[in-house]
């Protein structure tokens, strides 16, 4: 059971960071919108790339939480 409740605590702290990284990155893309020099646009973008790359693998990390959970789960199932 702590190996569960470990794994849940990790998933909901993930899926809180991937909803910032989202948050962020709106920002970020209303910045580059609004941005006055090529340097500033070319800044915001790296940004929102950077947010990007870190909220996809944070989703892959919630996907494998999430089948580590079913796994344990279908072992209690099973009795194992």
């Amino acid at each position: 059971m702590e190996e569960l409740s470990k794994l849940l605590d990790e998933h909901k702290r993930i899926s809180r960071t991937i909803e910032y990284d989202g948050c962020l990155m709106s920002e970020q893309r209303q910045l580059h919108a609004n941005a006055e020099t090529d340097d500033d646009r070319e800044a915001y973008f790296n940004s929102i790339l950077r947010l990007q790359e870190e909220s996809d693998r944070n989703e892959r990390k919630c996907d494998l939480i999430e089948q580590s959970i079913i796994k344990l789960f279908e072992e209690a199932i099973n009795g194992n």
